[in-house]
């Protein structure tokens, strides 16, 4: 039975501020492309070189990109199912767009410090926090009363699931926070993997799910 003096609020403008922050963060990360300024009478050969030489951005630019995106796609799959959270869903909801909104501040850093380690794991420790939140914003989705809970959130092996696989994300930030010492593009790489199996398997589980919803209705 639900509790009468919880206070749920709704879940529409919450998803619209995640929206906006995941939009000025993606629009950032283009910022962070800066290209150096060359002369207007350079040669081919010489753009060439120069466009050689930004390559190492323009990967981070994609891994950052992909990091990102994935996030906002598993919010979307998960949380964006409520109509209404309470209040520590919300706070932690927060919590999760400003460790996002800082994400490009964090990516500017392995960008200027590529071959500094501690860079990396700055960057993988606030893909850490994103993830946390994130999780810890599940938690608290998947707490609410039964009637208040989306229908796919009701059955307690999909919730379980459900954590697990949001939990791939602080998981991927560890093994790139491990790998930063070893090597910087061994450590920018490490945690994509991960990320990309939990993507793809949450998917998968919500197709799975909504099929499953559809057949007992």
């Amino acid at each position: 039975m639900s509790d009468p003096t919880r206070h749920l609020y709704p879940t529409e403008r919450l998803n619209a501020l995640s929206d906006g922050v995941i939009a000025v963060a993606l629009t950032l990360l283009v910022v962070n492309l800066e290209f150096p300024k060359l002369p207007p009478d350079t040669t081919s050969g010489a753009l060439w070189d120069a466009l050689l030489d930004h390559l190492p951005h323009i990967e981070l630019w994609v891994v950052s990109f992909f990091i990102i995106g994935v996030l906002w796609l598993i919010q979307h799959d998960v949380h964006g199912r409520q109509e209404h959270v309470d209040g520590p869903a919300v706070l932690f909801g927060l919590a999760y767009l400003a460790s996002v909104s800082l994400l490009p501040f964090s990516i500017g850093i392995v960008a200027q410090h590529r071959s500094n380690p501690v860079s990396l794991a700055w960057f993988w420790g606030n893909v850490l926090v994103v993830g946390l939140a994130m999780s810890l914003q599940l938690y608290f989705i998947v707490r609410l009363p039964a009637e208040a809970r989306h229908p796919a959130l009701r059955d307690d092996a999909i919730r379980r699931k459900l954590v697990l696989l949001v939990l791939a994300v602080p998981l991927a930030a560890a093994v790139g926070i491990a790998a930063a010492p070893i090597h910087p593009h061994v450590s920018l790489w490490s945690g994509v993997p991960i990320i990309a199996a939990s993507l793809a398997t949450l998917r998968w589980s919500v197709a799975k799910t909504r099929a499953s919803l559809v057949a007992v209705e």
